[in-house]
């Protein structure tokens, strides 16, 4: 028996859900154009400003972009301005139900046309308070500009639990440029911020556009993607731009490029240096110059706006496809960026032996207590020097 958990709850069933499953459904799919049937269930949820949407398991497969998101721009999927609080979720039974964006759909896509798979509709202000968990989707192929799960119109949300894979991924296959898995939203969250938790992109150009403020994140994965992280790379107008995004316990995985830090505060003020805080809490790196997009060497971190961002870095990388070791000599900025952050490799000692000490690439502004000089060292950006400014070596 299917229990109704919510009071306000719109069930909707695959083609393939069990029947003792879709009996108790109140909209049950076809197999094609699955995303008129979970639209209406959208709009009844609006309706009723706060609902539930759920998803029983099985497939729902995606064959165009029919609807507008009050922007000028298609999507599959729209929660629409009026919403109050939605939660699209998956059933938590044995497996997840998978949303299956279908190469019909992906052809539809018109040269120079971006489209969200599942979006929050324009509204003048972030009024919007919804959560998405609880699925998979399932992209038939990396050639189309999209955005998985376009959260730019959004207010407060959570996104958890949720897998985002584009079929091909993997060593030397590069996504399309402005395939994204994810965006945050346009800035003010109205005090709440939004969370982010338990998430897997595989495959995409950027995994993640994070944006906004006061975002808290945790356990994020990416793999296979050109950007796994890209911070203020979209347009954004609203919101206080130095408030922080926190992202702890991340992992950026076989990627082509560390994290981007392209603009920081209102999009139309070039060269604004908001100083936007960015805290980078125990991230995990695993660096393969032979099994990512490109297949080449891995490009560091990079402000687009040298002092733009502000913050603190913690991290970790291992360099080899089979190792157990992370290492000390992994470069994390590019040259002339990161100089606001307080950046660690934590296999790093705090002090030791002057050999040791050669061993690593050090981070700007890095201390080191040299045992061997018995004095404390400090890396000035291009090379070791005491209190005094006298180099070490």
């Amino acid at each position: 028996m299917l229990e109704r958990v919510y009071s306000n709850q719109i069930i909707v069933a695959a083609f393939d859900t069990l029947p003792e499953y879709q009996e108790h459904a109140d909209l049950v799919c076809r197999g094609s154009h699955d995303e008129t049937v979970i639209q209406q269930a959208l709009d009844r949820a609006a309706e009723l400003q706060s609902a539930t949407v759920l998803l029983l398991d099985g497939h729902y497969r995606l064959d165009g972009f029919p609807e507008n998101d009050g922007d000028g721009n298609r999507a599959a999927l729209v929660i629409r301005e009026g919403s109050l609080n939605i939660n699209f979720r998956g059933m938590t039974g044995e497996k997840s139900p998978v949303i299956e964006v279908t190469r019909k759909a992906l052809d539809s896509i018109r040269k120079g046309e971006h489209v969200s798979v599942i979006t929050v509709g324009k509204r003048p202000i972030n009024t919007l308070v919804n959560n998405f968990s609880n699925f998979r989707m399932n992209i038939s192929g990396m050639d189309k500009p999209l955005t998985a799960i376009n959260n730019y119109y959004s207010g407060a949300s959570i996104i958890e639990r949720v897998r985002l894979f584009c079929a091909g991924y993997g060593p030397g296959v590069m996504p399309v440029e402005g395939l994204v898995g994810i965006r945050c939203s346009r800035g003010n969250p109205n005090g709440t911020g939004q969370q982010m938790d338990n998430i897997g992109v595989f495959g995409f150009y950027e995994g993640y556009q994070m944006g906004g403020e006061h975002i808290v994140a945790w356990g994020l994965l990416t793999r296979n993607c050109y950007y796994g992280y890209t911070f203020g790379n979209y347009e954004y107008d609203a919101g206080v731009m130095e408030h922080p995004l926190i992202l702890i316990n991340c992992c950026d995985e076989l990627m082509s490029c560390l994290p981007l830090f392209a603009r920081c505060g209102n999009w139309e003020k070039r060269n604004w240096r908001g100083l936007q805080q960015v805290d980078l809490i125990g991230f995990n790196i695993e660096l393969r110059p032979l099994e990512n997009p490109t297949l080449s060497e891995v490009q560091p971190a990079r402000e687009v706006t040298p002092d733009s961002f502000c913050g603190n870095i913690t991290f970790a990388a291992n360099k080899y496809a089979v190792s157990d070791e992370n290492a000390v000599d992994v470069q994390f900025w590019a040259e002339g960026s990161g100089h606001n952050f307080r950046t660690v490799n934590a296999t790093h000692k705090q002090g030791g032996s002057t050999a040791e000490r050669r061993t690593y690439v050090p981070q700007y502004m890095q201390e080191y207590y040299d045992l061997d000089l018995r004095k404390k060292l400090i890396f000035d950006g291009r090379e070791w020097v005491d209190y005094n400014g006298n180099p070490a070596d």
